[in-house]
Order: C-alpha cells, then structure tokens, then sequence
C-alpha cells in the first residue's frame, strides 16, 4: 500500500503510522484539487473569490456535523485548489470501527450544475462528467 502513492504527490504522508486516526482530537484536513487546478476561484488583491465551484465547496464543508454528529468544525477556508480546515471528533467511540460514510448525497440539479461549471473551466471536464 506504501508504493501505491510513491511519487505522486510532493511529501511523504505526514501520518502517524501506529495512531489511531478514530480517536478524539483536533485534526487539520488539506484537501487538494485533482494535479492542483485552481477549480474553487481566484486570489484577487490578497483576497479568495470563490466561484460557483468553490461556494459549493464552502457549503459541504460547513454541512459536515449534519452528516457526522461527532465531528465538529473549526476554522476552515476554502483557497482555489484546496480546503484547509480543523475537525473535532468528539464522541466518537459511539461508533462501529468498521462503520463509514461518504459524502454522495448532492442533488442531481446541483450536480448538473456543478458540472457545467467545471466544463466551462476546462473544456475535457464536460466529456468526464456525462
């Protein structure tokens, strides 16, 4: 599994091998856009304007404790290929180890939506998503 993502990204991976990543704590996500394309918006004097993309990533990040009452929000930003921000697991222990969800549950208008917009960004993204 160690070779699977050798040379693949810049850094080797900054987890703890033997820690136990279920347990409570604070923990600082970076999120990164596929090869770091600048999807979520632009810099424009020192500031993040988000686009439709990026707003729609703004709104999943806060919806999180809907999805996982046992994770709490701290500070996050969303920048133009990445989100970086801090969960709270708390509770935790609640949960089957062996229990996960995903986050899928986006409205098929909302996926069109967002879609088109990441087509109108890069015109191969539009055969990708059909």
């Amino acid at each position: 599994m160690t070779d699977l993502f050798r040379n693949k990204y810049r850094i080797d991976s900054a987890r703890l091998k033997e820690y136990d990543y279920s347990r409570n704590g604070m923990y600082f996500i970076t999120i990164c856009t596929h090869e770091m394309v600048c999807y979520f918006g632009e810099i424009q004097d020192r500031k993040i304007i988000l686009n439709e993309t990026g707003k729609i990533a703004h709104k999943y990040w806060q919806e999180i404790p809907q999805h996982f009452p046992n994770c709490k929000l701290d500070e996050f930003i969303v920048m133009p290929n990445h989100v970086h921000g801090i969960l709270i697991l708390d509770n935790i222990a609640n949960l089957d180890s062996g229990e996960v969800e995903t986050l899928h549950a986006t409205s098929q208008n909302e996926q069109q939506k967002q879609n088109q917009h990441l087509a109108k960004q890069n015109p191969k993204n539009e055969i990708m998503s059909k």
